[in-house]
């Protein structure tokens, strides 16, 4: 998730690249340079570690880095075919550069069948606090963090789907999908979801209202490099998802991409993104999603706007006039929705954590360790409020009894109000326990 995503489709699902600026004499030796290690991460780039979530890319400033992230597919397809040419000549091995040329091939297609979709507004949070830009209506379902907050789970409105994500044996990450049957309470036991054509993890799961149309993200040997965004159908004949079919651009870029939600209420859509941010940053696009898909015309469209569009650099490229009520009546919507969100909000409890944030419920947490440490918190609040009505009935029947009754009651009574105030020591200790995780996620 960083820097131009665009040609990496030159270096798949890499995910991590750096590549160090040279002063060669030729531009061949230079741009051979960058085929050889390029074609290396490629080979490798499939071995994907579940424990890297969040793959960081970094494209260098020279001429041929220059062009992959600009999307300039055309210009470095033409430096391929002149070093095939020159490999030809000298009898050396093509086949990896052969490959590049396969990957410049479908990073063009993409490119030319950039969706044409209006972005009404992006947002840059930090990326342990992403999901609270999401502004859906309680019908999309819920999506919580999994994975110690490196993944996220989804669950349908009606609480009888949920689609996670876990390793598989051999450490990719993978879609796990459990059904549960909320009369007699009982859970499917979890079965992973196969045939998607994904080669590395698969995240961010998010299920359309029709049940049958899924989005998620994917490290893919045929990709645009890191988490790139997919969509599936199920296929209720054959009881199986169809194979992923990679949403291109704008979506997807040489950085990661990943948890596209739409609120056919609302008629909006979300999706994040870490290109062109600094590390921990995600973007967060609001768009207005199309009805199907709407190419833009590639072969009638300046380059350079074609660029914009496809980068969402900047996003105001994608505003028209024509477009202009549609923006404004989204950004109305989403105020109306964030309302009704914070009023309809239960209140758990309310924990000061800093200054900025006091959190009402187990949800606002971020990080998975104050999460479990505040259930605890909660589990002693509440053992403290029932040992103090248990001390006031205690002392009221003291109060009444005689004094044979109140000898036998005495030491009941202190060994209570000793608990109390231990239990109210530990809430004490718990509370900035809560704090100091929460603020070093």
């Amino acid at each position: 998730m960083t820097s131009s995503k665009k040609d990496v489709s030159l270096q798949r699902n890499v995910r991590y690249l750096t590549i160090e600026s040279h002063n060669y004499s030729s531009i061949n030796h230079l741009f051979m340079k960058h085929l050889l290690v390029l074609t290396y991460l490629t080979l490798i780039s499939i071995q994907v570690q579940a424990q890297n979530i969040f793959p960081v890319l970094t494209i260098d400033s020279t001429e041929v880095g220059k062009s992959v992230s600009s999307l300039e597919y055309a210009r470095v397809e033409t430096l391929i075919k002149k070093e095939l040419a020159l490999a030809k000549r000298q009898k050396k091995p093509t086949a990896s550069l052969e490959q590049l040329l396969k990957s410049c091939n479908y990073g063009k297609s993409l490119l030319r069948n950039t969706d044409k979709v209006v972005v009404v507004d992006s947002t840059v949070v930090p990326k342990s606090e992403f999901l609270a830009a999401y502004m859906f209506s309680p019908e999309v379902g819920s999506i919580e963090m999994d994975l110690e907050g490196q993944s996220t789970s989804y669950t349908s409105e009606r609480g009888n789907q949920t689609i996670r994500v876990r390793p598989t044996n051999d450490s990719i990450l993978a879609l796990q999908m459990l059904y549960n049957d909320k009369g007699t309470q009982n859970t499917s036991a979890p079965k992973f979801i196969e045939g998607l054509g994904i080669k590395g993890d698969v995240n961010y799961p998010f299920m359309m209202m029709d049940g049958i149309t899924l989005y998620f993200a994917g490290i893919n040997e045929e990709g645009l490099g890191n988490y790139d965004l997919y969509v599936t159908r199920f296929n209720a004949e054959s009881n199986s998802f169809y194979p992923a079919e990679n949403l291109g651009f704008p979506y997807n870029s040489y950085a990661n991409d990943y948890l596209l939600v739409i609120d056919e209420i609302n008629n909006v859509g979300w999706f994040a993104s870490d290109r062109y941010q600094p590390a921990g940053m995600v973007c967060i696009y609001t768009f207005i999603p199309n009805a199907s898909r709407h190419p833009i015309d590639f072969e009638n469209t300046a380059p350079a706007l074609v660029n914009e569009w496809a980068s969402l650099r900047p996003i105001r490229s994608t505003w028209t006039a024509e477009n202009e009520p549609q923006r404004i009546a989204v950004r109305q919507r989403l105020a109306l929705q964030s309302a009704s969100n914070d009023k309809s909000k239960k209140k758990d409890f309310e924990l000061v954590i800093n200054d900025l944030y006091t959190y009402t419920n187990i949800s606002d947490f971020r990080n998975p360790q104050a999460r479990e440490l505040c259930k605890e918190w909660i589990q002693k609040q509440k053992n403290h409020d029932t040992l103090s009505e248990q001390l006031e009935t205690l002392r009221s029947t003291f109060a009444s009894s005689n004094r044979t009754k109140q000898n036998s009651m005495r030491q009941q009574i202190l060994d209570l109000e000793k608990r109390i105030e231990q239990l109210a020591r530990e809430i004490t200790q718990a509370e900035k326990e809560i704090r100091k995780s929460e603020l070093q996620r």
